[in-house]
């Protein structure tokens, strides 16, 4: 079986991903007068991380508190990134977000106010101040509908359903891109510049919170065309997700993990409070890596409770409860406030590296949100995520538009359009019995266990060796009424990550934030105070301290 030649889409600005960056991204080009397509593999703002998120951001501005200021934000990010963020991306998000309060509005995007004044909830924990902004609707549909809604109405054109497989190059220039749909149709996509803001990777790990679509293509594609990755050994887990009913790997809503701050109590089997336990007694100083580090702790040695910990309300008052939502308000008796809770995979603070101006190392190609790295170091505050794809997705649709026009548009390379064709009929006629879902399933399960929130040398080489396994497996899968090309391009892209992910945690011998070593308990001193960059050379993985 053969593809058909791709259908031609010409436009000024090729923005892929359909989340909150990617929107902002495209409203921001499209202001500047210029043409804008956005590219989807689902439905533009719809289904992806940024709308499961709960919809909120921090902002360090006098709007929340007067005491507050964009130095003190800065100072909680990097504290909580063990001093390992790019300083200078930290700070253009620190004192760009405020302005995101004020376009977001204009946008359509509605807050919770009381009196007319922002209602700000807080502190997280790791932030100094309550500095919080959230919308009405509670979660990130809240913004994302707004912006799809005002990037239509501006004129932004989308294509969804398209899986981007290669970043189109001409003389180190980015020309665009080829992508395919659920029915093997393939399109090639010429731009004068490209966006990627396709989002996260958590459905690597067998627990995650993420949304279907957050399997790693973007870094595996920036990876293959030449861009540098940082700090992808840094993988972030929400620690306290509550573990479904049936005891498999999903996850239902998530509790607030300041739960100290609030009457609640993390308990084991053995009915130890677990933060008490490991030292954690600032709940305003707590960190996500150190929560989720202290419940795995208990889960692996044994003291779980049906392969999570519990964390028990009882003690909390009804005031309390009714400031947590519709999850307690219901709740009527002693046995309905205690949750089963254990970590899932959230968010990747490594990725893209990019410059203040969300700028790549390949003209022609910016990048924005959780994709990129630098902004969160080691670990991630509560709350930057959606100001960092806010703040960033602004910035990239902006300097995309104007470095267009500035030069006469590029043609895409026929020898990387010959190659992608040529790599593309392979996986159409390859012919064997594997099946895709299974594939991931192994390496879900395999990430989990041996490159998840705790890990070590022998266990990160045997992930290796079995992505290895599965990277063979994946060469005979054959396309089906039930397989397309676009899952056997993420069954690639994925294990290409995995492998990144495993290589980076290996080659950083100590512990920071996130990354957690049990033969190198400790962080390191000055060695490594550095990111660890990924580079494809030739066709070989390399990696090495910045």
């Amino acid at each position: 079986m053969q593809i058909k030649s791709p259908t031609v889409i010409n436009t000024d600005i090729l923005i892929i991903g359909g989340g909150i960056a990617g929107l902002r991204a495209a409203i921001e080009a499209r202001k500047q007068g210029v043409d804008v397509l956005l590219a989807s593999r689902t439905r533009a703002g719809y289904s992806n991380n940024s709308v499961i998120s709960k919809g909120g951001f921090c902002a360090a501005c006098p709007m929340s508190n007067a005491k507050d200021t964009p130095e003190i934000h800065f100072q909680d990010t990097i504290s909580a990134g063990r001093f390992i963020n790019d300083p200078k991306l930290v700070e253009v998000m620190v004192r760009g977000i405020e302005q995101q309060i004020y376009d977001l509005e204009q946008f359509g995007v509605k807050f919770r106010k009381r009196e007319g004044r922002f209602d700000t909830f807080g502190p997280l924990p790791g932030h100094s101040f309550a500095r919080m902004f959230c919308v009405e609707s509670g979660n990130g549909a809240g913004i994302t509908m707004p912006l799809r809604h005002y990037a239509i109405d501006i004129g932004v054109q989308f294509i969804e359903g398209i899986t981007i497989t290669r970043l189109l190059k001409t003389d180190k220039i980015v020309t665009g891109a080829i992508g395919v749909n659920k029915t093997n149709e393939v399109f090639l996509f010429g731009a004068g510049a490209t966006v990627l803001a396709s989002g996260g990777l958590g459905q690597l790990f067998l627990r995650t919170d993420n949304a279907p679509d957050a399997t790693g293509d973007g870094y595996a594609l920036a990876y293959e065309a030449g861009v540098p990755l940082i700090d992808m050994e840094f993988v972030q887990y929400y620690p306290t997700r509550r573990v479904a009913h049936n005891a498999g790997p999903g996850v239902t809503g998530a509790l607030y993990e300041g739960l100290a701050l609030i009457g609640g109590i993390m308990k084991n089997s053995l009915g130890e409070d677990i933060l008490e336990k490991y030292g954690i007694k600032d709940p305003r100083a707590m960190t996500r890596d150190m929560v989720s580090r202290a419940i795995m702790t208990e889960i692996t040695e044994g003291r779980d409770v049906n392969g999570g910990v519990i964390i028990d309300y009882t003690a909390a008052s009804r005031d309390i409860l009714l400031r947590l939502g519709p999850l307690f308000i219901a709740e009527k008796n002693r046995e309905q406030l205690i949750f089963p809770v254990a970590p899932a995979a959230q968010y990747a603070m490594g990725g893209i590296k990019i410059d203040e101006n969300a700028r790549t190392n390949l003209a022609g190609l910016y990048a924005a949100g959780e994709i990129c790295g630098g902004v969160h170091g080691a670990n991630r505050l509560g709350g930057n995520s959606l100001a960092e794809c806010l703040v960033f997705g602004t910035i990239a649709g902006k300097n995309a538009a104007r470095g267009a026009p500035k030069y006469p548009r590029p043609t895409p390379s026929r020898r990387e359009i010959s190659i992608e064709r040529e790599r593309l009929n392979n996986i159409m006629s390859a012919t064997g019995d594997e099946i895709i879902a299974k594939i991931l399933l192994s390496l879900k399960k395999t990430m989990w266990h041996k490159a998840g929130i705790i890990r070590n040398k022998e266990n990160l080489q045997e992930a290796l060796l079995q992505i290895r396994s599965l990277r063979n497996r994946a060469k005979k899968i054959s396309l089906s009424d039930k397989q397309n090309l676009s899952q056997a391009f993420t069954a690639n892209n994925t294990l290409i990550t995995a492998e990144i992910i495993c290589k980076a945690a290996l080659k950083r011998t100590e512990s920071r934030g996130a990354h957690y070593r049990t033969d190198h308990a400790r962080e390191g001193d000055e060695k490594w105070l550095r990111h660890i960059k990924t580079n494809k050379t030739g066709n070989k993985l390399t990696l090495f301290p910045e």
